[in-house]
């Protein structure tokens, strides 16, 4: 209620040592002013947490430019679907926040031109180190957002729910992960493998000089797709920790990774350099 969300406002101006805001529900009527300015005034606010779902494109627009005011900004999660206008907003603050190191977008599926701007953000924010995004995104836009992720001057960890990646084609996103920097963990939600994606997979783990830490959750096709993804892991220069949620695909329905799945998997992880 407005009568609420007033309070609320008040409380966040008046708390001078505030580093961090969330609201797991979509602030409403005319508190989305006030909560606004508080954001612009609360002089120490390093993380915020918003869902924007259910909201009106202006009233969207007015916290998000706010949000690029607060220049002190470590930390944004920004949940709920957005236009491609406010999603534009969005950006420039992501942009042009001199210290933010983090952010994490659950907006449902994005435009090619939303990914536009996400990827202009990414590759020019200065400070940024972590991407996490849940959402969905067309196969064309995956090339330019790869490209992104590999270019982004600090970006040190990638989570990604890859609804926007079809079969054969994960070959943009396993090379970003090779030739990024300094990107040093990754985290992939997929659904289905087939050998070609393993492959690029599995050469991105191999050759990747900083990758320390692994998280995959998915589904293989063959064993011989773990095959290719244990001799990765096998080599793995930097590798240090590895996270593995996988299931058995077969042609009548999936079951648990076998014994000989098992077998390659002890063996690589016994013999992998850091691990």
């Amino acid at each position: 209620r407005d009568t609420t969300g007033r309070r609320i406002v008040d409380a966040i101006q008046h708390a001078s040592t505030l580093t961090s805001l969330s609201c797991s529900e979509p602030i409403l009527g005319d508190a989305v002013v006030l909560f606004s300015e508080a954001m612009k005034n609360a002089e120490a606010l390093q993380d915020i947490r918003l869902s924007l779902g259910g909201l009106s494109d202006d009233r969207a627009k007015i916290l998000l430019e706010a949000i690029r005011e607060v220049q002190s900004l470590r930390g944004i999660s920004i949940s709920g679907g957005l236009s491609d206008s406010s999603f534009h907003l969005l950006s420039n603050a992501i942009q042009f926040a001199p210290v933010l190191q983090s952010i994490s977008l659950d907006c449902g599926y994005l435009s090619d031109c939303s990914m536009k701007f996400l990827n202009v953000a990414i590759r020019h924010a200065p400070s940024l180190q972590s991407v996490t995004f849940a959402g969905g995104f067309s196969q064309s836009s995956l090339s330019d957002f790869s490209s992104a992720l590999s270019r982004g001057p600090a970006l040190k960890s990638i989570s990604l729910d890859c609804t926007g990646v079809r079969k054969d084609g994960l070959q943009p996103l396993a090379h970003a992960v090779i030739i990024a920097p300094s990107l040093q963990s990754i985290s992939l939600s997929l659904k289905d493998f087939n050998d070609r994606d393993l492959k690029s997979l599995a050469e991105a783990i191999r050759l990747a000089p900083a990758l320390q830490s692994i998280a995959l959750s998915f589904r293989v096709l063959s064993e011989s797709s773990m095959e290719i993804l244990s001799e990765a892991i096998r080599h793995a220069p930097a590798l240090q920790n590895m996270n593995l949620d996988c299931e058995y695909g077969t042609a009548f329905g999936t079951r648990s990774c076998s014994d000989y799945t098992m077998k390659l998997l002890s063996e690589a992880i016994r013999h992998a350099p850091g691990l």
